[in-house]
C-alpha cells in the first residue's frame, strides 16, 4: 500500500500539486487523468521519491519513503518515465535483463536473460533483442523501456503516460497487458490522456486539475461528460 499523507510537491520551492492526500491499495490498478501541467507526472515522481516533497509524506507500506534505501525501493516499483531519450547503442536484451539487476537484486546473467526474454515475449517484441535500441523506433524503444520495468518483477508498477508513440495495435495490446498484470495482483498507476483507456483497464481513477484532485473512484462513476468537461474545460 502506498498513502500520500498532505503530500506537496513542485520545483524551486513552486508548488505544482498539493496538499493531497491519496491512498493506493495493493493490488489496484488506478489511472490518473488530468490536462497538461496539471501535476500528474510530478506526483508519481514524488510518490516514487524521484522527487523531494516540498512537505508531507509518502509511506510505502507504512514506511515512510525516506526511510527506504534505494534498493528497497527498485525491489518494491518499476517506473517507466514518460519520456526518455535513449543515447546509448546497447543490446536491446541486455537493456531488458538490467530491469532484472535494479536494487542489487542479484539476479545471475542467466537468470536476468531469461527475465528479458520473457519480458519481451509478453510485449511481442522479441523479433528485437538481438538488435541496437538506437536504431529502434520512438515506439519500439518505449516498449523496450516497459518491457526492462517488466523483467524487474515488482508488485508496484508506475507507468507516465505509457502509450506515448505506440501505434493503436500496441497500445490496445498494452492495455490488455495491464489488465493481465492486474489479475495477478500488482498494483499499477498510470496516467493517460485516454479517459476510454482508463475504464478498460482501471478500477479507480484520480481526476487532476491545477494540482489538486478534482474526483477520485471507481472509473464508470467518476468519467461522466460532465466530470470530463470540467477535467479538460471543454463543452461536451
Amino acid at each position: 500500500m502506498i498513502r500520500c499523507d498532505q503530500l506537496c510537491g513542485g520545483y524551486r520551492g513552486k508548488a505544482v500539486f498539493g496538499p493531497i492526500d491519496l491512498t493506493f491499495e495493493a493490488g489496484s490498478v488506478v489511472a490518473l487523468l488530468g490536462g497538461n501541467g496539471s501535476g500528474k507526472t510530478t506526483l508519481l515522481k514524488t510518490i516514487l521519491g524521484l522527487r523531494p516533497p516540498l512537505s508531507g509524506v509518502v509511506y510505502w507500506q507504512n514506511k515512510p519513503l525516506h526511510a527506504l534505501s534505494l534498493a528497497e525501493r527498485a525491489r518494491l516499483v518499476a517506473f517507466v518515465p514518460q519520456q526518455h531519450k535513449v543515447t546509448f547503442g546497447l543490446r536491446v536484451r541486455d537493456i531488458v535483463a538490467m530491469g532484472s539487476k535494479a536494487g542489487l537484486i542479484k539476479a545471475t546473467s542467466a537468470e536476468a536473460l531469461a527475465r528479458a526474454d520473457a519480458a519481451l515475449a509478453q510485449l511481442k517484441q522479441s523479433h528485437l533483442a538481438e538488435k541496437r535500441i538506437t536504431e529502434l523506433s520512438g515506439g519500439q524503444q518505449q516498449l523496450i523501456l516497459i518491457a526492462r520495468a517488466l523483467a524487474q518483477q515488482t508488485p508496484v508498477l508506475v507507468l507516465d503516460e505509457p502509450v506515448n508513440h505506440l501505434d493503436w495495435g500496441h497500445q490496445q495490446r498494452l492495455l490488455d497487458l495491464i489488465v493481465q498484470l492486474a489479475a495477478t495482483e500488482r498494483t499499477i498507476i498510470f496516467s493517460t490522456h485516454h479517459p476510454d483507456h482508463a475504464k478498460r483497464v482501471a478500477h479507480r481513477c484520480v481526476l487532476m486539475r491545477a494540482g489538486q484532485v478534482l474526483a477520485d473512484g471507481a472509473c464508470v462513476q467518476k468519467l461522466t461528460s460532465d466530470a470530463l468537461n470540467d477535467l479538460y474545460q471543454l463543452d461536451f
